[in-house]
């Protein structure tokens, strides 16, 4: 993996994971949410000799920290454990400069039961778009603006979407810094833990990353406040920057019902019911229910082991009742067949990941398919996370 992309791919990709200048301005200070900066009481700092970098007095041992620092996914884990059950409104804004420049600003709501509202706009040198989506625990849907057109996708999902939001970002922003206990402070009878930054940390993928300035604040629970961070890496053309700031506006109270446009999204965009069976080489796709699948839909199949992306186009249209057969063909190609079951050229492998797009840029489904008989079909239980319609996963790093 070329190491000198990495943060890049972070702010670009991530959509939160998620496609300007003045991304490059660092502070190793920031203000707090009413815009000055909280002097705080300096109760204790690192530990000094490598250890958990956690040592203040009257705070217990945080669970995300270890020998090697901050655990990004265990304070995540912490954060989303604390707002379990509760409504709560997340504000990000991204500035990033170099070959792929953008500044984003986005608003999250999330309702009491888990369904979640995403609204972002997204400013680049190739003009304006604007960003909505609503998830539940059964389907998203998603609405992507420009100039010249707008696009509704209705693609349904296992369980939550985490790719749709700042996860990833946030994951990969803390474990790209050298994070250490700075000091505690109150905020209406609550204590909060400022963790500061002042360099990347020495994790693969950081190399090319020349300066990194970052603060996040947590209370004891985990529960995530805030989180800035202005960064530079070296990259083959040239210095690329980014500033993301995330922040935890309100808890509770937060209006997160259905909005106006789901009702629209709903009529205008391919709806279907997919049911796979897949065993490694052959993956039988059935058209249960629905709208129908236009012929020149796009079909990608990613490994999720593995590197590489197989596609191809729908032949005829796919209608309700239907099934089609994909298997590997020579080189980057699938083969579709209507019927019989083909017989493969060769086999695919393990887990793959799964989308189709319209010609306008559509998502018809996005999903991961597991693996589960060496039979000809079998019952596939869906694995993995969708994402973000228009962009790339992260790499792993």
């Amino acid at each position: 993996m070329d190491t000198s992309r990495t943060l890049l791919v972070v702010a670009v990709v991530a959509m939160v994971a998620l496609a300007g200048c003045g991304g490059g301005q660092t502070t190793s200070t920031a203000p707090t949410a009413d815009g000055t900066t909280d002097p705080g009481t300096n109760t204790g700092t690192s530990d000094g000799d490598g250890g958990d970098g956690n040592t203040l007095d009257g705070v217990d041992t945080a669970p995300w920290m270890t020998g090697h620092g901050v655990n990004a996914t265990r304070l995540l884990s912490a954060h989303y454990g604390s707002l379990s059950g509760t409504s709560y409104r997340v504000e990000t804004t991204q500035n990033s400069s170099g070959l792929l420049s953008l500044y984003r600003t986005g608003v999250q709501r999330v309702a009491e039961n888990g369904d979640t509202i995403y609204e972002y706009d997204t400013r680049t040198s190739n003009g304006n778009s604007t960003t909505r989506a609503f998830v539940n625990d059964t389907w998203v849907l998603t609405e992507n603006a420009n100039a010249t057109r707008t696009v509704y996708s209705d693609y349904r999902v296992e369980g939550s979407a985490e790719s749709l939001n700042y996860t990833q970002q946030l994951v990969q922003y803390v474990r790209l810094g050298n994070f250490t206990v700075n000091r505690t402070y109150q905020v209406d009878g609550e204590t909060r833990i400022e963790y500061v930054a002042t360099g990347p940390s020495s994790v693969r993928g950081a190399q090319a990353i020349t300066s990194f300035d970052g603060r996040f604040v947590v209370n004891p629970d985990g529960r995530l406040y805030e989180l800035s961070v202005a960064a530079t890496q070296q990259a083959q053309y040239g210095n690329a920057t980014t500033a993301f700031q995330f922040e935890l506006a309100k808890v509770g109270g937060v209006d997160a019902s259905t909005p106006a446009w789901v009702s629209t999204a709903r009529q205008e965009a391919t709806t279907v019911d997919f049911d796979y069976e897949y065993n490694g080489s052959v993956l039988k796709i059935t058209h249960e229910g629905g709208d129908t699948v236009a012929a020149g839909t796009q079909l990608v199949m990613t490994p999720q082991e593995g590197r590489g992306v197989l596609f191809t186009s729908l032949p005829a249209n796919f209608s309700a009742g239907e099934t089609i057969y994909v298997t590997a063909g020579d080189g980057r190609d699938l083969n579709v067949s209507f019927d019989p079951v083909p017989k493969p050229e060769t086999g695919i492998g393990g887990p793959i990941n799964l989308a189709m797009y319209g010609s306008n840029g559509e998502v018809v489904v996005r999903t991961g398919i597991g693996v589960t008989t060496n039979a000809s079909t079998g019952v596939v239980a869906p694995v993995g996370e969708p994402v973000f319609v228009g962009y790339t996963p992260l790499p792993a790093i």
